[in-house]
């Protein structure tokens, strides 16, 4: 594939992360204006900010696997490596994650049990990649890559939901009172 060059990479995480956080905290601005007494303007400033500090894991990962892609390394399997790495690693104001967009999809989230949110992120990011690369390239590894990426989790969570919803059950309940 074409190498990118370093400083492209990292634009376009910095395009991409501002505008995953700016979508997913676009109640950042109200939060500054009601609890901080901002006005408007200085709310949208800070937010700014904000949005851009939290790209920062999607600057690094691109940057990250564009410099790699310079050694060789195909990108559709870096980038999701280098995406698990720097939301792992790096401080957020409001912590997210890839994974954490799935939340809602209770069999596809069961395999963080094996994993965590690293997991998660590590299979969305390959689901992503390598299927962009098998549409780009009809390239039937990164198509294999990409349908295991997706099907084991909805697998586990198929196998996984049924005994964690058995083991609620058998389990024994509390009665508890509150006091105010």
């Amino acid at each position: 594939g074409a190498i990118i060059p370093v400083r492209h990479a990292i634009a376009m995480g910095l395009s991409c992360g501002f505008a995953a956080n700016a979508w997913t905290m676009r109640w950042a601005v109200e939060l500054f204006e009601r609890f901080a007494m901002m006005h408007v303007s200085l709310a949208l400033l800070v937010a700014t900010l904000l949005f851009l500090a939290q790209a920062m894991p999607f600057v690094i990962a691109c940057g990250l696997a564009a410099a790699l892609g310079r050694l060789g390394l195909r990108a559709w399997i870096v980038l999701p490596l280098a995406i698990v790495v720097a939301m792992s690693g790096m401080p957020m104001i409001f912590p997210w994650r890839l994974g954490t967009s799935q939340v809602g999809w209770t069999t596809f989230v069961q395999c963080a049990d094996l994993g965590g949110p690293p997991l998660l992120d590590l299979l969305m990011a390959f689901g992503a990649c390598a299927g962009l690369e098998a549409l780009r390239r009809r390239d039937r590894r990164a198509l294999g890559v990409a349908a295991i990426a997706i099907a084991f989790p909805l697998a586990y969570g198929a196998i996984r939901l049924p005994q964690v919803r058995a083991m609620r059950e058998a389990a024994p309940s509390l009665r508890v009172g509150l006091v105010q």
